[in-house]
């Protein structure tokens, strides 16, 4: 007698997962030691906006 020939499973992803982390999403982020701001996040343009005087 042979076993039933079952169908191939499926990858099952878990909808609870974190996207992975790129590097474009690390370019893109403020950086952080503490509340300390270490870097500012990168602008979509490449530019930061004009400074104003105040």
């Amino acid at each position: 007698m042979t076993a039933p020939i079952l169908p191939p499973q499926t990858l099952w992803i878990d909808p609870d997962d974190a996207p992975p982390i790129t590097a474009r999403w690390i370019a893109e982020d403020d950086l952080y030691h503490g509340e300390t701001l270490i870097r500012r996040a990168a602008f979509p343009d490449g530019t930061p906006p004009a400074r104003t005087k105040d």
